[in-house]
């Protein structure tokens, strides 16, 4: 894991490819300046939640197709810009990729200066504007498992500002709270910030009595997360499936969506699709490389 200041990143171009998507706020368009400066190659790659497909560099690739589409490339270093790119995106990507052995792999992230809070006069100070609105738990194509009612499924939530996000899983899925864990980016980016989380979702832990099952990881750790969670499968049971969903910080979403590579033939992915608000967050913070374990 590697932490510098974005502004001193040197204009080297040492990446083959860089897979990149929309930006939406000001650190967006830094990190995909970044990856300009840095690689040969720039592909925009965005999912397409309706129609579950991906439209890759402007062309349209069927999820389950994304593997021969990489084969046909003869790419040696790939860098992925997790600012962003959404989880979806992040998570395809990582799978078609992981079964190469020996390529050089780097995620990136670029920590907000702050984000934008929704009115004061209607919300509370802790309520902030990340999403315009929650599509829903809807599988993905070639990365869906299905919650099996007969069978002991294990849930980890990696959890942030957006309460409603954890709330609706309970809602539209057949989750055993008793089943389920709960993980807070602690210690955060800022200080502070770990309370609004528990704060927004505290409601929800009540109502579910998950007080007594929640972990904490470093908010910018995507190593913490892929250590806990192997800790958390080598617990499990054999007739017990597993389920990650990050629904919290990205480096958690990073580190989650990785070891979901790493096991993808026993680990499901659980994810709500947010659709992202415009501008999100102000300014930008420290950039943030994780070397994808080869």
């Amino acid at each position: 894991m590697y932490r510098l200041n974005l502004d001193e990143v040197k204009a080297v171009k040492e990446w083959d490819v860089c897979f990149i998507g929309s930006s939406s706020d000001e650190r967006g368009k830094k990190a995909i300046e970044m990856c300009r400066n840095i690689s040969h190659e720039i592909v925009v790659v965005s999912y397409n939640i309706d129609g579950q497909f991906l439209t890759f560099g402007g062309k349209v690739v069927q999820c389950h197709d994304l593997v021969k589409k990489l084969d046909a490339k003869s790419y040696g270093s790939v860098f992925f810009e997790a600012t962003t790119l959404g989880v979806a995106e992040l998570a395809l990507l990582l799978n078609a990729y992981a079964p190469y052995k020996g390529l050089k792999a780097r995620v990136s992230y670029v920590e907000p200066g702050k984000y934008k809070r929704r009115d004061p006069s209607t919300s509370s100070d802790r309520d902030f504007q990340l999403s315009e609105r929650l599509i829903g738990y809807e599988g993905i194509p070639t990365l869906a498992r299905e919650l099996d009612t007969n069978t002991v499924n294990r849930v980890v939530f990696f959890v942030g500002f957006e309460s409603a996000r954890l709330t609706r899983a309970f809602e539209e899925q057949p989750i055993s709270p008793s089943h389920s864990s709960l993980v807070f980016g602690v210690p955060p980016y800022k200080a502070g910030w770990e309370a609004n989380s528990y704060h927004n979702n505290i409601r929800c832990l009540s109502e579910n009595d998950l007080k007594n099952r929640l972990y904490y990881c470093a908010a910018d750790n995507p190593q913490a997360v892929i250590d806990k969670l192997e800790e958390i499968k080598g617990s499990l049971d054999e007739d017990e499936e597993l389920f990650v969903a990050p629904i919290g910080s990205k480096p958690h979403g990073i580190g989650a969506t990785i070891f979901q590579s790493l096991h993808s033939e026993t680990v499901g992915l659980l994810y709500d699709h947010p659709v992202k608000s415009p501008n999100r967050s102000e300014g930008y913070g420290p950039l943030h490389f994780f070397d994808f374990p080869g």
